[in-house]
């Protein structure tokens, strides 16, 4: 990373991860952005995404569970609207079909 009076120039999503890294080891916990000069967190925001997303790419923090739901649930509305796990299943079980689309007759 260079450092230009106050502008920080990160050239890569790498150079970010081994900030955030080297930090953590420096404070012996996860970083807060406040452990940062504001204009190098948000470098490191532009980079790697929102704080959480940074620190869980840099494998200082798991990855939330509640945020693999949120990213599940609009996978799911995106895939066409299918129904949930629940009701897939109980239509399986009572072997329903989905009515076939009728073909237009000229």
């Amino acid at each position: 990373m260079a450092q230009r009076g106050k502008r920080y120039v990160l050239k890569d999503e790498a150079q970010a991860i081994q900030l955030l890294r080297d930090k953590a080891q420096q404070l012996n916990r996860t970083p807060k952005k406040h452990d940062f000069d504001n204009v190098l967190a948000c470098k490191i925001k532009a980079r790697l995404g929102p704080w959480p997303r940074a620190l869980e790419k840099a494998g200082l923090k798991q990855v939330s569970q509640t945020y693999l739901d949120k990213k599940a649930r609009q996978k799911e509305k995106a895939g066409g609207r299918k129904k949930p796990a629940a009701q897939r299943q109980y239509a399986q079980a009572l072997n329903i079909e989905k009515p076939k689309k009728k073909e237009n007759q000229k």
